[in-house]
């Protein structure tokens, strides 16, 4: 089972819920919402929520905010997007950017484009990467390496056996080849 926060209450992050409602193997943990009250999301019986540091960890987290909302993962300070006037961070990771005045201002404000621009939000994406490749490495490969490839995990992920391609890469024949 996927657990999945959703961060918006728009049109796509409504959209998003219904899809996922629809959907046996995913666990709509939570969404987060400027606003507490819209109907139509408190139908759905999701937790919802409108305080960022009440985020419940889940596998995936969406962000599904309007389009006054930029997600800069380059952080360039001062940089091609104008709103980047600072960094966020993961524990607080939206501020406003008031383009009147171009100067900071609450994300909810009503002349804001939120911004979220965490200066190592690409680090915590390998982050994950890497601890769910360790655990799939640790619960799936090394018993088959060590114990019994009943799955034939190492079998169909075995390129070469003997000095010859194995059947499942048969389609890097020409490479091989050099064609």
């Amino acid at each position: 089972m996927i657990s999945v926060v959703i961060i918006g209450s728009g049109n796509v992050a409504k959209h998003l819920i219904h899809a996922f409602s629809k959907i046996d193997n995913i666990n709509l943990k939570q969404v987060y919402a400027r606003k507490l009250g819209d109907e139509s999301l408190m139908k759905s019986n999701i937790p919802i929520t409108n305080d960022l540091s009440l985020l419940v960890d889940a596998d995936i987290t969406i962000i599904a905010v309007s389009d006054d909302a930029i997600a800069d993962i380059s952080c360039d300070i001062d940089g091609p997007v104008a709103s980047t006037i600072r960094s966020s961070t993961i524990a607080d990771p939206f501020y406003g950017y008031d383009p009147q005045t171009q100067s900071e201002t609450t994300f909810d404000d009503k002349n804001a484009i939120t911004v979220m621009a965490v200066d190592n939000l690409p680090c915590e994406l390998p982050k994950d990467a890497s601890e769910d490749f360790g655990n799939e490495m640790l619960s799936k490969i090394i018993p088959s390496l060590l114990i019994s490839d009943d799955e034939q995990i190492i079998a169909n992920a075995t390129i070469c056996k003997a000095g010859d391609l194995t059947p499942n890469f048969e389609y890097l024949r020409n490479y091989v080849n050099g064609n």
